[in-house]
């Protein structure tokens, strides 16, 4: 079977809608690039209880948990990871900022501001125990999972249509779907650029041997999108 002489085809294996906007976003900048969307992961809502006791304000580390922030109504300040999270927080209305950077970043901000009880609504799959980390900085925290973060496999079509491909530019965003995909993608043979949130994002990789890692200085989406480009110039 021939290959797909393009080069560096695009593979965005991230939650549909956010699948979806990254290829937008992407085609926009380089028109001629090729992306293929094969989410790894599908985001499953999952009702929850609010705690009893009186929260101070809502700690959040994905979008994906800004629409059950939302939906609860709760007059409070919501303290997110992230510029992404944050953007998302505030388009639904809420009183949302961003630490800007990792779990350590956002523990002191919230550690500055007199916040004291949190609701810290995630995922049911987390990389770090935050609940933990912010107990440690003195602060009572109650978890709730409000999705759940189900792994996919790719379709027949998808995995046709990236066997083709003679080389792929792949961006992963977290540990668990960098090891999702090295499952699907395993029996790829072609050229794989590897583009990493962080280092321990790439060191859950273990699919076929890429030709080249390139770990994002900055764990953001932003960063992300500058170097998944820089690959198709």
């Amino acid at each position: 079977m021939l290959r797909d002489v393009l080069p560096n085809t695009v593979l965005i294996t991230r939650p549909q809608d956010d699948g979806v906007l990254l290829a937008e976003k992407i085609q926009q900048r380089c028109r001629d690039a090729q992306v293929i969307v094969a989410p790894v992961l599908k985001i499953e809502p999952v009702h929850f209880e609010l705690p009893s006791m009186k929260i101070d304000a809502i700690v959040l580390t994905s979008k994906h948990g800004v629409e059950a922030a939302a939906a609860r109504c709760l007059d409070v300040p919501i303290f997110c990871v992230g510029d992404g999270t944050q953007r998302a927080a505030v388009q639904a209305g809420l009183n949302a900022v961003s630490a800007e950077g990792t779990w350590v970043e956002l523990v002191a901000l919230i550690r500055k501001s007199p916040c004291k009880k949190l609701l810290y609504i995630r995922g049911e799959h987390v990389r770090v125990d935050l609940c933990a980390q912010l107990a440690a900085a003195g602060l009572e925290t109650y978890s709730v999972v409000a999705y759940r973060q189900i792994a996919c496999r790719f379709s027949a079509d998808v995995r046709q249509e990236i066997a083709l491909q003679q080389s792929i530019v792949l961006p992963l965003f977290s540990p668990r779907s960098a090891k999702i995909v090295s499952q699907n993608l395993d029996p790829y043979t072609g050229e794989i650029t590897l583009i990493s949130l962080s280092q321990a994002v790439a060191d859950a990789w273990s699919g076929p041997m890429a030709s080249k890692v390139i770990c994002a200085k900055v764990p953001n989406s932003g960063a992300m999108f500058d170097l998944i480009v820089s690959q198709l110039d």
